[in-house]
């Protein structure tokens, strides 16, 4: 005997019309995000070209970083563009009074790393003029080099009286510096700055230059 069937309706849905329709469907507006953006950037620009304009004719204007005992950071203008001694960083032949911190048992101790040679160097400031020399405690007085010194310099016979001694950030008493006149040999942080004013702690890759009490 067989059974009646019944008969109901399918919806056949087609996928692809779908995407078909999407594809004829009109675009929307132009999100006004990116108008948004488009102006901010105008804005940028504008106010760079503006600086840009300002700015000195001789360059960025140059700060003055100073690091006082308590460990305070001070930013200040430089007394004027191009002056390098202003900004108090030591480079090579620079001329102008260094920025630098009194000698105090309470001041930043100065770190040297370790050279390629295994050696430490410092920049020294003197009355003005930079020199870097090598630390030498076993020295027993700090020498100069002829070829270093600065065209300026007054000698007295084999020495060289210095008025404003800055050893790396650290202000030193006025101090007299021995003049070699041999090309083959190179300036030397000696004893009598070093021992005289600082504790040295060597490690293995750097030392440590801690300014004594009084």
């Amino acid at each position: 005997m067989r059974s009646q069937v019944q008969s109901f309706p399918v919806n056949v849905h087609d996928i692809y019309d779908d995407a078909r329709a999407s594809m004829k469907s009109p675009r929307r507006p132009r999100s006004s995000t990116a108008w948004g953006l488009t102006a901010v950037a105008a804005l940028l620009g504008a106010g760079l070209g503006w600086y840009i304009a300002a700015a000195p004719a001789g360059g960025p204007a140059v700060e003055r970083v100073a690091v006082d005992s308590q460990g305070d950071i001070t930013v200040a203008p430089a007394t004027a563009a191009g002056d390098e001694a202003a900004t108090g960083f030591l480079g090579p032949n620079s001329l102008g009074a260094a920025v630098a911190q009194p000698l105090d048992a309470n001041a930043w101790p100065i770190t040297l790393h370790r050279a390629g040679d295994g050696q430490f160097y410092a920049d020294l400031s003197l009355d003005g003029h930079i020199v870097n020399g090598r630390i030498d405690p076993e020295r027993a007085r700090s020498t100069l080099r002829a070829a270093d010194l600065p065209d300026h310099a007054m000698r007295g016979g084999l020495d060289w009286p210095v008025r404003d001694v800055v050893l790396e950030h650290l202000r030193l008493p006025s101090a007299s510096f021995l003049v070699n006149d041999d090309p083959a040999t190179e300036s030397v942080i000696g004893s009598d700055l070093l021992q005289r004013f600082f504790t040295i702690e060597e490690g293995v890759d750097r030392l440590r230059l801690v300014p004594r009490a009084g």
